[in-house]
């Protein structure tokens, strides 16, 4: 090898030595990264610069040129936020050095053991990060000669004044409510009923539970914001609630205890939480448990069913079922999804009391809380059978349930309740009171009136005709539903006219109520 190349090969190695392994470490690892801005490409001079530093990132601004003095803006670190906050409580409490005695000064230190509190949480006030972003911002539009050296010591000013205000009024909130801190319980509770209430809660920081005295509270979800937190105390049945080994809080409270009272709702939405002192004295702070539930009064965590083809002959189509499951069932039932969990049940017929087998089939998604589900008779001689039993009774829907060997996940029952799938068919009856009268001040019209019979029914249908004609023909006809009691039929012209109204169900007819009515001119 040449003399040259081993020469050159040697200072590229002298180079990477006197390096070390800098020029390998990727930019974002890098302590210091810099970069300078000159005025153009050929300019020597470096006009502007920027310094990222670790572990945050920190940006550092600074020009170079122009000017007698280096102007450096830095955004301030997280220990500088840390710091204020000390000061704060230090300014606060040498007030209350002065108060020594007066119940101020008690509510004022209970204050600063709770900002305290909340500051090793690293919950820095609004106000303070609000002083930090403002007074760097300002310090950019002044390295930028957007404002004046005057103008700059006048916004400072407004700033420290505005960030002192915000201050004040976190002081003031805090004093209002007691501080509370999230994320340190979870909720194992989904649903309670009335009577004995067990209420399970997951404690991840044991610190809590070393404290001078803790207890468990419940709340509405829907009164967060009042003064109080809306937070009630419960108490257990024994001495205190149990703690497993794991952490887990047990309490078996009586519903009275939760301050649902006799309120209408049948179903109400619930928080858990702990309420911790630390010390003897101490202010009081609450911990929620992530996760709601809910508190179900009677047979409210049942499911209601509606029969919306009771009416109809059974064919071969399926006939509709409603289910309305219970309010907040996501919540009660989490794991709970009525597409993928089969339903069971069976028809009961009226005259034997025999249970036919039936097939219940997921039809839709829900319409708030309702779910669409389709009953069908898969086998002809059942079909027939039942449309032989309805001439003695309703056919009801009986054991429904959701699939037994799905038990494993959280599944709402149904209500005891008589379910009719199948109305009893029978003689419909005549309408009674059937009535034409004559409406003053109209030549072209009559009035028909009613009263409805018992069922089953299903709608009417009227017919008309001149009683000078023949028969009754199709055009003259009007169907009425069920729960009407009076029509007007017009386009009369002068003479007597013949009504007659028949009662239907879904497969038989009434005998026709007659009447008569004349147009006079």
């Amino acid at each position: 090898m040449k003399r040259y190349k081993r020469i050159g090969i040697a200072g590229i190695i002298t180079l990477f030595t006197l390096s070390g392994c800098s020029i390998f470490t990727p930019p974002l690892e890098q302590p210091l990264i810099t970069d300078y801005q000159t005025r153009n490409v050929l300019s020597p001079h470096r006009e502007f610069g920027s310094s990222s530093l670790t572990a945050s990132r920190r940006m550092v601004l600074f020009k170079l040129r122009n000017h007698d003095f280096l102007r450096v803006c830095a955004e301030p670190p997280p220990t500088v936020g840390e710091e204020l906050n000390r000061a704060f409580q230090a300014a606060v409490s040498a007030s209350v050095k002065k108060e020594t005695g007066t119940k101020e000064a008690e509510a004022r230190g209970n204050l600063l053991s709770s900002l305290a509190t909340s500051f090793k949480q690293f919950e820095k006030s609004k106000g303070i990060q609000f002083e930090q972003d403002m007074l760097y911002s300002l310090c950019q539009l002044h390295m930028n000669g957007a404002i004046t050296n005057t103008d700059a010591r006048e916004f400072y000013e407004i700033v420290a004044d505005r960030a002192e205000r915000i201050l004040l009024a976190e002081i003031k909130d805090a004093e209002a409510k007691p501080p509370t801190t999230t994320g340190h319980v979870l909720n194992h509770t989904r649903q309670v009923k009335d009577g004995r209430l067990d209420l399970y809660l997951k404690v991840l920081d044991k610190k809590i539970l070393s404290a001078h005295s803790w207890q468990v509270v419940t709340r509405e979800a829907s009164r967060f914001w009042e003064s109080d937190m809306g937070w009630k105390q419960t108490q257990a049945d024994s001495s205190s609630p149990s703690v497993s080994k794991n952490y887990v809080i047990s309490a078996t409270i009586a519903s009275n205890k939760l301050n649902v009272g006799n309120k209408a709702e049948v179903a109400l939405l619930l928080e858990a939480g702990l309420e911790v002192e630390s010390e003897s004295g101490a202010s009081k702070m609450y911990y929620p448990a992530t996760g709601q539930f809910v508190f179900y009064k009677g047979d409210a965590d049942k499911a209601s069913v509606r029969s919306d083809g009771k009416d109809k002959p059974l064919s071969n189509e399926d006939i509709p079922l409603t289910i309305i499951f219970p309010k907040y069932v996501d919540i009660a039932f989490p794991e709970f999804s009525p597409r993928d969990v089969p339903l069971t049940g069976g028809l009961r017929l009226p005259n034997d009391g025999e249970t036919v087998p039936i097939e219940i089939t997921f039809q839709r998604g829900k319409v708030g809380t309702s779910y669409r589900w389709n009953l069908r008779v898969p086998d002809e001689n059942d079909r027939q059978r039942i449309r032989e039993a309805r001439a003695e009774g309703n056919v009801t829907l009986v054991d429904l349930e959701f699939d037994p060997q799905r038990a494993i996940i959280e599944i709402p029952g149904f209500k005891q309740e008589e379910i009719i799938a199948l109305s009893r068919w029978g003689e419909p009856q005549p309408v009674t009171n059937f009535e034409a009268k004559a409406i003053e001040n109209n030549k072209t019209s009559l009035n028909l009136s009613w009263s409805e019979p018992e069922d089953p029914k299903t709608g009417y249908l009227i017919k008309w005709k001149r009683s000078d004609q023949g028969g009754f023909d199709s055009k003259n006809k009007k169907p009425i539903d069920v729960g009407q009691t009076g029509v007007k039929i017009g386009d009369l012209g002068k003479g007597e006219y013949n009504f007659k109204m028949v009662t239907l169900n879904q497969t038989r007819v009434s005998e026709p109520a007659t009447t008569k009515g004349e147009i006079t001119k």
